[in-house]
Order: C-alpha cells, then structure tokens, then sequence
C-alpha cells in the first residue's frame, strides 16, 4: 500500500536548509526531517533511524554526504525528538509502527534503512522480508544483549534522574532493556532479529571495547566478542561485519573515513548498481 497524503511538511526553525516532515500511521504520525517533499520525488531513498534519547538531527550530519544521489530522511522515533509519545513504548511496537509508515508512504521506492542502536534493530526487524521496499539495512553498534550493557544504563540513569525522560521512555528503557531505577529487571536478547534479516545488511561497529568497566567519556562498542561469534555462528548469508577503528559506540558518524566509506558502498551498491565510490 502506498498513501502519502497525509504527509504534512513545514520549517524546522533549528535548521533552515531541512523541513520537518510527518507521515501518518494508524497509531499518529512520525515525523522527519527532510530537504524535500517525498512525494515529489522518485530517487532512492536512505532512511535515518536515531538511537534512544536521541533524535533526527544527530544524524542529519549525513545529509550533504549522501544527497548527491539520494533522497536523504531523518526519522523520528516515538517519544523522540518531532515525534509524540503515540502507541506502545515497545521495541516490537515499534518496528512495526515503523514498517506501517514504510509501507503506506514509501512501497514503491527503493529504500536503504540506517540506523544508529535501537534504530539499527529496528531496521533489522523491517528486513524480514515482510517490507519489499527495503534494500539493505545498515545497522550500527545495535544491543543484541543489554544486562551487561552498562554504559547505557549508567546513562539511562543519569539522564532519567537529573534530566527527567517521562514515563513513556521510561516505559521503553524498561520493556527494551530491562532497566529501572531500582536495577536491572532481567536481559534482553535481540539475537532472533538477525536470523530473519532476508536482505543485505551491514553491522557496523567499533573498536573500543564494552569492558573493562571504566570512566570515559566515549561510549564503547555495545557488540562484544561474544555477540559477534553469534553473529558468525547464525551463518545467515545476508549478514556482513564491518569495523571502524577508534570508534565507540556511536561509530555511524561522518567524521570516521571509513564510516563514510560503508555507508557510500551499502547504499550504492543496494540503490544505484554502481561501482563502490570513494568517501569525500
């Protein structure tokens, strides 16, 4: 199905050279950040998915880079960002809220999905093959096991406890992870995403490591030595792993060469049949 009029669009006052655009879903809209009206268009598109308590303009840095040859949107996660606390504060939820939204407004373009943590197993969960619109998938540094993620929590608890989230992430810190104020309330385990990812799709991460537990600023890498002999051990052909030296956790960041490199590659070789280009 494909029915972008209810896609409302309007100036974001934070960044004049984008808009803010809005696709509905039977749950409320999400909304986006974009240089242009989708509907006028019928490029490839690359779709940016953000990680919890963040929002689309920490990503919109990839926007002059991939612009070029794609149409480029930032997406906005329930609770975050543009986007109202609308339905169930559930990973699962909102995989398919986000599948609704690919769905009804962009069936039948080609679309690469990117997405930094929770938005890159939310990507993963939409290429399943239930979504023909999605091409390949890149998912960056995503939590397949959270109890020994620590960095995250000791950040869920700093910023729920100076900087109150409200109760809808709250909620979703809890049901996605496991986490509270009171402690952790069991692991979360994303492993099964990944056995039925049907289309090409690049795991990024970096190579600073999750433990020893240590103070820094960086966040390390998420994926351990341990997620990444299960992700050998899946044997699922569609999977590929791809490291970016001296990142951490947010290694989907412009300023990593080689970052910029995988991200050209994916989505040429997955949009544009093309021979791989060169980061500039």
């Amino acid at each position: 199905m494909s029915d972008s009029r209810d896609i409302d669009t309007s100036r974001d006052a934070n960044d004049p050279g984008l808009s803010v655009g809005s696709g509905g879903t039977s749950l409320g809209d999400l909304f986006f950040l974009m240089d242009r009206d989708p509907r006028t268009s019928s490029r490839p598109l690359v779709i940016f998915l953000h990680g919890a308590l963040r929002h689309s303009e920490n990503t919109q840095a990839w926007f002059p880079v991939l612009s070029k040859d794609f149409d480029v949107i930032f997406v906005d996660l329930p609770g975050h960002g543009h986007s109202p606390s609308d339905g169930e504060p559930t990973l699962a939820a909102f995989t398919e809220r986000f599948r609704e939204f690919l769905l009804r407004h962009f069936s039948r373009r080609d679309v690469v999905i990117v997405g930094e943590s929770v938005g890159g197993l939310i990507g993963l969960g939409v290429a399943d093959g239930r979504t023909p619109c999605v091409r390949g998938v890149i998912a960056a540094d995503p939590p397949l096991s959270t109890a020994k993620q620590w960095p995250i929590y000791a950040n869920f608890v700093h910023r729920a406890t100076t900087r109150p989230i409200g109760d809808y992430l709250m909620t979703l810190f809890a049901n996605a992870f496991g986490y509270t104020l009171e402690g952790l309330n069991g692991d979360r385990i994303y492993y099964s995403v990944l056995a039925h990812v049907t289309v090409p799709a690049l795991i990024l991460t970096g190579t600073l490591p999750l433990f020893p537990v240590r103070p820094q600023k960086t966040i390390p890498c998420l994926l351990d030595d341990v997620d990444k002999a299960m992700i050998r051990a899946m044997k699922n052909p569609h999977l590929a792993l791809s490291i970016v030296p001296g990142a951490g956790h947010l290694c989907l960041d412009t300023t990593f060469p080689e970052a910029r490199v995988a991200v050209l590659d994916f989505c040429a070789a997955r949009l544009l049949q093309q021979p791989a280009r060169q980061a500039g």
